[in-house]
């Protein structure tokens, strides 16, 4: 990941097992949320640092956005913390 993208420190983080296996060469899929600011302020914050939105199967009404780094390696931007 680029620089921008490790500028702010990730508050939770969990692992969980996928579903289904992606058909690329992802190394590792994190699924970081908003830290002291909005999703909303994070989600531009990332699209100007060189994020780009990640089409997955998406209906629209998920509480997270799916993003690809400039190298393509997929996230999801949380809404909020995930509960513990």
């Amino acid at each position: 990941m680029i620089p921008a993208f490790r500028s702010r420190p990730l508050a939770d983080s969990a692992c969980v097992q996928a579903a289904v296996l992606a058909a690329g060469p992802l190394r590792l899929h994190v699924d970081p949320s908003p830290a002291g600011i909005s999703q909303g302020a994070e989600l531009a914050r990332l699209l100007a640092a060189g994020a780009r939105p990640a089409g997955v199967g998406q209906r629209g009404d998920e509480g997270w956005h799916v993003l690809a780094d400039p190298e393509g390696n997929e996230f999801c931007l949380l809404r909020r913390p995930l509960a513990t």
